[in-house]
């Protein structure tokens, strides 16, 4: 059993992968949601640690799916949107817990 963390792309069709999940493919992604779509508008990060990071174009969550409430920061632009999925891919919990986070 391996204790290696493992970081997984969920596109806004609901697709989710574990292949190439880059600070860049998640751009891409984010670049194609159509600012105009109702449906279909959610960009997210998991980890094997069950910590996700999910964009909506109106807010920025982060949370924990097994226990207690997310976090979120709203009218974030693309470049901090970027550097906070920088951080959750890097693994890097110190940095984004760093970000000032509103309650839901």
């Amino acid at each position: 059993m391996s204790d290696e963390r493992w970081v997984s792309l969920t596109d806004p069709t609901g697709a989710q992968t574990d292949v190439d999940v880059t600070v860049e493919r998640f751009a891409s992604l984010l670049d194609a949601v159509d600012p105009d779509e109702l449906e279909h508008t959610v960009v997210s990060l998991e980890d094997s640690g069950a910590w996700y990071l999910e964009y909506n174009r109106d807010y920025l969550a982060f949370g924990n799916a097994e226990g207690g409430d997310p976090v979120v920061l709203k009218n974030v632009d693309r470049d901090e949107v970027l550097g906070v999925a920088a951080d959750f891919i890097s693994g890097d919990l110190d940095a984004l817990r760093a970000r000032p986070w509103r309650a839901w």
